[in-house]
């Protein structure tokens, strides 16, 4: 039973439906046109940044090293120096100044590897006004030392003549000249014929004739008084 007015579906009718709203969103988001000036040009300078890291890191030149020990005062020969590569701003000699270095003389020793310093050599004579060079032939058992450098200072003392009798020796002794001071400039290298060490000298050019008679008749001691 049903009440007036009431109207029944028919049989077989799809239930009435009623258009549902789609729910109200926000619109695209609006970007600031400064905010993405901004963000271009951070990534544009990061890039920037990077490249001259990357340049800084990669880019490499070409310095020279020593193949040996050079001691101070020996002159560098081509064979003595190598070709490295290292990046950034080094403080050595670079190797398109080769021809500055050789034949120059090492103003201090340079060890076997170590990087040519700018100012390492000169060509100035070690030998000053009013000086001769002398060389001195020594044994091995003479040797004030393992090893004489350029710049090291000795003291040469005269020996008595062993040809002279015992009387005339003490009168030589008491006559002799000396001791000289003595500066080591160069040598180093055995004589091959009886593998004496062979070294020079500076001495004041006054004394340098009488040194030198000395030192050919093998009346001479040499003392290392300071090494360089």
């Amino acid at each position: 039973m049903t009440r007036p007015g009431t109207e029944l579906p028919s049989v077989g009718a799809s239930p009435r439906t009623e258009p549902v709203a789609a729910p109200k969103g926000r619109g695209p988001r609006q970007v600031s046109r400064r905010l993405l000036l901004v963000a271009v040009l951070m990534v544009a300078g990061g890039g920037l940044l990077a490249g001259v890291a990357f340049v800084a890191v990669t880019s490499t030149d070409s310095y020279l090293t020593v193949r040996r020990d050079i001691a101070a005062g020996e002159a560098v020969q081509a064979a003595d120096l190598q070709v490295v590569q290292l990046s950034g701003e080094v403080p050595a000699v670079r190797a398109a100044d080769r021809g500055a270095v050789v034949g120059k003389r090492a103003r201090a020793s340079l060890w076997k590897g170590q990087l040519v310093p700018p100012g390492g050599v000169t060509g100035e004579p070690l030998l000053v006004k009013g000086q001769r060079q002398v060389g001195i032939a020594l044994e091995p058992g003479r040797m004030p030392a393992d090893r004489l450098r350029p710049g090291d200072k000795l003291l040469l003392v005269e020996t008595p003549d062993p040809k002279l009798s015992a009387a005339k020796a003490a009168e030589a002794e008491a006559a002799a000249l000396g001791p000289w001071d003595a500066t080591v400039v160069g040598g180093g290298s055995h004589r091959e014929t009886d593998g004496d060490l062979v070294v020079y000298v500076a001495v004041a050019d006054a004394d340098a004739e009488r040194i030198g008679k000395l030192a050919a008749a093998g009346r001479l001691v040499v003392l290392l008084q300071g090494a360089r």
